[in-house]
């Protein structure tokens, strides 16, 4: 999926998002390791599915199917245990309510953001090789972010004047929690 480039007053730039996730449809298992040829991804190396915590991902960064040498790889671990706040649409058509009969509000969940891996934060880097390759190996279960990013060109803010587009491309892997097998008594 390619969204729009939307403008980030906060960062004084443009932002645009290349996400992808590969799923194993009807079963069938073949394709994961082809590039899915869009301008610039994350193509896995290692199957993306059915992994388990512990255990490697491989990906390489490649810009129009060429690798991006040296690329910096950031890794975050989507938190769990945070919900997304998706409320309800008001429906307009339902008739006013008194205060009174209206139920308190509820706290509001936090928004998904990533969770600490290390005492270095949310995000680790991995530099990939001189063929855009990377492996990293993902401790926890749940949904892992492989993203890197590279400039575009300069788009025009709200006020017309040329700001940096930077392009970012997200790979989604779920590490499942496997049961750990005891060693075997010979």
């Amino acid at each position: 999926m390619q969204t729009k480039a939307g403008w980030v007053p906060e960062q004084d730039k443009f932002v645009q998002y290349v996400t992808k996730v590969q799923i194993p449809a009807y079963g069938s298992a073949e394709g994961w390791d082809k590039p899915a040829n869009i301008s610039f991804e994350i193509s896995p190396l290692s199957r993306p599915f059915g992994l388990c915590s512990g255990m490697a991902f491989s990906g390489q960064a490649l810009f129009d199917g060429t690798p991006i040498p040296g690329a910096l790889i950031d890794v975050a671990r989507l938190d769990p245990a945070i919900k997304p706040n998706v409320a309800q649409p008001e429906d307009p058509n339902a008739p006013p309510q008194d205060d009174k009969a209206q139920p308190k509000a509820k706290k509001q969940d936090k928004q998904p953001t990533p969770q600490p891996i290390s005492a270095f934060g949310a995000t680790q880097q991995v530099k990939a090789d001189s063929q855009g390759v990377f492996t990293f190996v993902c401790p926890l279960p749940g949904w892992w972010a492989f993203s890197t990013s590279m400039a575009g060109d300069p788009l025009q803010d709200p006020e017309g004047k040329q700001k940096p587009l930077e392009i970012k491309t997200i790979f989604w892997v779920y590490m499942n929690d496997c049961p750990k097998t005891a060693p075997s008594k010979k």
